[in-house]
């Protein structure tokens, strides 16, 4: 996607109305060079988008590569997703929060988010602290136990398989991974009980 008019919608526009209709997808924007896209970044986070390449960075054509192929391996865990886009619709840091989630098949997801919502690393944690939410680290470590349940819903075997599709060193090491996190989220007050429930 360029930011150009298409059919009198803006490529944000655009963006937006694919977001709502296909909340699990990756939506990535494509451009000829950074400078291109500069004007509507701003605006991208809160469209949806997951991320942003660039033609004119060389490694942005590996990385969007890397990216197909990691999102392919581990689909998004639709159920989570489509519950956690209702339970904060009305939620200002609701493109944040599905981005953590959503992105959670990436082992390293800060680059991707300070280069889509143009805020360093402390500015996020920040936002969502602010609403009593925790941190977009812990967001993302929900979303990516939350891929491994999808695997497993989808039947996906052994358990070193579904550990080595998304990055864990072994499946013990998944599993107490999980275990972490659950207790975690536990001990960080009502808003993070909400995800705390979606880990089984």
């Amino acid at each position: 996607m360029a930011p150009v008019l298409t059919n009198g919608l803006s490529a944000v526009a655009v963006i937006e109305r694919l977001r709502s209709q296909f909340r699990t997808w990756g939506l990535y924007v494509w451009a000829r060079d950074t400078n291109e896209v500069a004007r509507i970044m701003p605006k991208l986070p809160t469209a949806g988008v997951d991320e942003v390449f660039c033609l004119d960075a060389r490694a942005d054509m590996a990385s969007f590569q890397e990216t197909i192929r990691a999102r392919l391996a581990a689909p998004a865990p639709e159920t989570e997703i489509r519950l956690l886009w209702r339970y904060f619709r009305d939620s200002p840091e609701r493109p944040l929060v599905m981005h953590c989630v959503r992105n959670g098949f990436r082992l390293d997801v800060w680059s991707i988010r300070s280069k889509v919502f143009g805020q360093c690393r402390k500015t996020l944690q920040n936002r969502v602290s602010v609403i009593g939410l925790p941190s977009p680290g812990i967001l993302s470590r929900t979303g990516r136990v939350l891929h491994v349940q999808e695997l497993e819903r989808r039947g996906v075997k052994p358990t070193t398989v579904v550990a080595a599709i998304l990055g864990f060193p072994s499946a013990n090491a998944m599993q107490r991974s999980r275990r972490r996190l659950r207790k975690a989220l536990m001990t960080r007050g009502r808003p993070a009980l909400v995800f705390a429930s979606l880990l089984k």
